[in-house]
């Protein structure tokens, strides 16, 4: 289609005579906003392809840590599970479904103390051992799209 519509443009403006001058500088306005609305259009188409063949969006560099159980359920009523279950104070994770560039997919189920603030996530893995091993990491953080 765009090539047709490049086609048919050059055509135009290859028997337009060059003493015509309003009608072409006209003609060549009218080819410019084309042209621009073309490129729109495709940006656009392929920002919607990028959207549906990712199922997330980039939302931010954070902070990791890791946790262990408490003994007492989640800030929502659930208990945690182990590669499911992530902690965070920032408003626009919770209750979300994210991705931890390197680490998969998690639920945003708990809150952390506040005075963490809320550049930092924390990933249930329940085993004091392993908690202290994982210590402080950095990482990539999408949300996917509601669905």
């Amino acid at each position: 289609m765009q090539s047709f519509l490049a086609f048919i443009i050059a055509l135009t403006m290859a028997a337009c005579p060059p003493d015509l001058g309003n009608a072409r500088a006209k003609l060549d306005e009218a080819v410019t906003a084309v042209k621009a609305q073309l490129e729109a259009d495709r940006r656009a188409a392929m920002e919607e392809l990028e959207r549906q063949s990712k199922p997330y969006y980039f939302y931010e560099h954070k902070k990791l840590s890791a946790y262990e159980w408490t003994g007492s359920p989640c800030a929502d009523g659930v208990y945690p599970q182990r590669g499911f279950t992530v902690a965070s104070n920032d408003p626009n994770l919770w209750h979300k479904w994210i991705n931890i560039d390197g680490y998969g997919r998690f639920y945003v189920h708990d809150r952390m103390a506040s005075r963490m603030g809320t550049g930092i996530i924390d990933i249930y893995l329940g085993d004091p051992a392993e908690c202290i091993r994982f210590g402080r990491q950095e990482a990539d953080v999408y949300i996917y799209y509601e669905q």
